[in-house]
């Protein structure tokens, strides 16, 4: 009983970490949109962004063991509304296939961001 107990404790605690990384990497991508005055961002600033969530450096396409395992995301922007929905799902090695974890964020651009 006791080393299931800590088996559970070692999976919380590793997807605690994993949780606030992706959490990280999302406020990132909202801080370039902020910067850049718009929710859509040039394909290479995505691209860099996902190499950089994955754990690749974006520059030597080196592994960096930053980022999130097996991670996938998605950025859905809708410029009219001044609004984007990132999404980056990931799966730890030691979870089972289909048992991936979600961060969805939303970026809400107001009208004085955007001017």
């Amino acid at each position: 009983g006791l080393v299931g107990m800590q088996v559970s404790a070692t999976q919380y605690a590793l997807e605690a970490e994993d949780r606030g990384r992706a959490a990280l990497f999302a406020d990132d991508l909202a801080a370039q949109m902020r910067l850049s005055r718009s929710v859509s961002l040039s394909v290479d600033q995505i691209d860099d962004w996902t190499d950089r969530v994955r754990g690749v450096n974006p520059r030597t396409g080196d592994p960096t063991g930053l980022g999130l395992p097996n991670a996938n995301v998605d950025v859905n922007a809708d410029p009219a509304a001044n609004r984007a929905v990132i999404t980056i799902t990931w799966r730890h090695p030691s979870q089972a296939e289909g048992a991936e974890s979600r961060l969805v964020t939303e970026v809400v651009l107001s009208a004085e961001e955007v001017l």
